[in-house]
């Protein structure tokens, strides 16, 4: 009976700590030991960074943890696992050149490697050690930085407190992940404000052995969009002042994600001194919260670095120069490269291969290891799209085993000047009763009465030259109007303001109206295009939907409807629930099952008598609930 009882508990362990590794790239797998370090020191705008260059034993260390309490809870087994720490280490193993989809890249190889042994783990009456072998290798395009393979590979046993005999090897497993196109978390050149959004086809296969997942999971494919915007710069910290131990990333881009309905799935800090991210917090739609922070960084060849504080100096391996790193479609463009003899020894006709989009050429380098090729940029979209521009593409040059890369950008409508109020960077914090929570044109703009908003409105430059300052006019929902300063703006560069607002409590349902408008005296005359210099989004104020369900009196073992279908919106439209059931799971204590319905309306069936308060949550098409 009690060897019964372990089996049943041990897929839940298993299938737990593979959601929490499986789900994404290595940069949401760690499960890592948390330090909330206090931060102390200010940071400062990294300004514009270009996508950086790894080396062949470039090593990166991050410390955190992963807890995945809520997830077992909600499952209503009775286990726990308690918070996973440790410390894990990512390698650049190899710079080789990968077969995918439509031909071939240059990707990274980078390998992280870690050892859990987590000891005091509670599954279904039995305590014990919980050690699990990590492995994870993940394939990321030199030119973007965009991951198109990885590789997930664990050794997982339980071993109860003495009972050596029901040691288990939960499994011995490999999942694969492919992505189509390649998953881009950056858009480089990356600077303040920039937004893009990101459409993949993730296809995951799972190989290996355990005993207690049979059959493994069907190969799945799974499409996504994910929107990622820099939303801050400066030093790495989060809203209640802890930060990263390391301390040399006081210049870094704070990077929000939303997912296709407008929901925040984390945030990342990047940090161009590690050419790497220093923090990465993710909220799996499993129920998982994971926080990992860089620890040390260590870059080979520098000189001049300390691991915990300071990335030194390197030169470039490979210098990589477009002469335009801004052009039209379908321009051609020569490409120097540069090779550094700290590096190479012997720079003098050396062959080097030239990668752009589908483009693939080689130059030979001269006496002092320059080179150069021609190339024709096209016209071919990327997979990180914005509004600011037609696409973005990494050029790489190889040779030996050194990489480099600069970003082009293209652009249909190249023009000297064109200031405009960005209506798709609105972005709206909601307080409602100290809930925060963001809304956007992802989501909607949806508030109700009470709440109170901090409306983030953006003006961006997308001529080639700098504007001159001038003023930025807010129209206030409620009716006001006034100037604020808007500084120059380079190309691409964008500039934030923001403004309160509390909805009255008295406030009909309907729309409201925000507007502001760029440089309304028009003091940038060469402004090529002043029909976009006024934006406007549309808040819906609405109200709570309403809950109601008809009372259960039922025999056990009968099957019974529990109906909510009466409930409903006031403001209009459909609403969905969500049923939070109590049953007895035979120890004569409540465990939960949660059902989503669309119609409000479900069978359930209890096999022991006794009364069982169900909770309903109601979800109005604005996402309110009550």
């Amino acid at each position: 009976m009690g060897e019964a009882r372990l089996q049943a508990g041990i897929p839940l362990l298993l299938v737990l700590l593979l959601l929490g590794m499986s789900q994404t790239s290595y940069t949401s797998a760690l499960m890592l030991e948390d330090n909330n370090t206090s931060i102390k020191r200010a940071g400062t705008d990294p300004g514009v960074n270009d996508v950086p260059t790894w080396r062949i034993g470039d090593k990166w260390v991050y410390s955190g943890t992963f807890d995945p309490s809520i997830l077992i809870t909600d499952t209503g087994v009775s286990a726990n696992v308690g918070e996973i720490n440790g410390d894990s280490v990512a390698e650049v193993t190899e710079i080789l050149e990968l077969q995918v989809e439509n031909g071939s890249e240059w990707v990274y190889k980078l390998r992280m490697t870690a050892d859990f042994d987590k000891s005091g783990v509670e599954l279904e009456g039995y305590t014990g050690n919980a050690e699990i072998q990590f492995t994870q290798t993940e394939y990321l395009r030199v030119s973007d930085f965009a991951s198109v393979r990885n590789d997930l590979d664990l050794y997982i046993k339980f071993v109860p407190y003495g009972i050596g005999s029901l040691t288990q090897l939960l499994g011995d497993i490999t999942i694969t992940n492919l992505y189509s196109p390649g998953a881009e978390t950056y858009d480089f050149p990356i600077q303040n404000g920039e937004r893009w959004t990101v459409l993949t086809t993730a296809s995951a296969t799972w190989s290996g052995q355990s005993d207690y997942i049979t059959p493994f999971p069907p190969p799945e494919s799974d499409t996504n969009t994910t929107t990622w915007e820099v939303t801050k710069v400066g030093q790495p910290r989060n809203a209640f002042g802890s930060g990263i131990s390391y301390s040399g990333c006081d210049s870094s881009y704070e990077l929000t994600s939303w997912n296709s309905d407008g929901v925040s799935t984390g945030y990342r800090w990047y940090c161009p001194a590690v050419n790497n991210f220093a923090w990465r917090h993710s909220e799996e739609d499993v129920g998982l919260t994971i926080d990992f922070r860089l620890k040390q960084y260590m870059p080979v060849g520098a000189t001049g670095s300390e691991s915990n504080s300071d990335p030194g100096t390197r030169p470039e391996c490979i210098d990589v120069q477009p002469e335009r790193t801004l052009t039209a479609l379908d321009t051609p463009l020569d490409v120097w490269v540069s090779l550094n003899p700290s590096c190479f020894g012997s720079v003098n006709g050396v062959n080097v291969e030239l990668d752009f989009t589908d483009t693939e050429t080689s130059l030979v380098t001269g006496s002092n290891g320059s080179g150069m090729a021609s190339i024709n940029v096209g016209s071919a979209l990327d997979y990180s799209s914005t509004n600011t521009d037609w696409a973005s593409h990494g050029v790489v040059a190889k040779a030996g085993n050194y990489v480099g890369s600069t970003t082009i950008t293209l652009d249909e409508y190249l023009v000297g000047l064109d200031l405009i109020a960005d209506e798709e960077r609105a972005v709206i914090t909601r307080n409602r009763s100290g809930e925060l929570s963001t809304v956007s044109s992802l989501s909607g703009y949806n508030v109700l009465p009470g709440d109170e908003l901090i409306v983030e409105v953006a003006v961006v430059n997308k001529g080639i030259t700098a504007s001159s300052p001038t003023q930025m006019r807010i129209y206030h929902p409620d009716g006001s109007t006034f100037d604020l300063g808007l500084p120059s703006l380079g190309t691409y560069e964008s500039h934030k303001v923001d403004f309160t607002w509390t909805v009255p409590l008295d406030k009909s349902v309907g729309d409201v109206p925000i507007r502001w408008e760029a440089d309304p005296m028009q003091v940038n005359t060469a402004d090529a295009n002043s029909d976009n210099d006024l934006a406007e989004i549309t808040l819906f104020v609405g109200r709570l939907p309403t809950a109601l369900a008809e009372p259960i009196e039922e025999f056990t073992n009968v099957q019974t409807i529990i109906n909510a279908s009466g409930s409903f919106d006031e403001d209009g439209g459909d609403v969905s629930c969500l049923f939070n059931i109590p049953y007895d799971d035979g120890t004569r204590t409540y465990s939960y099952v949660k059902v989503e319905s669309i119609d409000c309306m479900l069978n359930f069936t209890w096999t022991d008598d006794g009364m069982y308060p169900i909770e309903i949550t109601v979800t109005d098409e604005e996402q309110d609930q009550a």
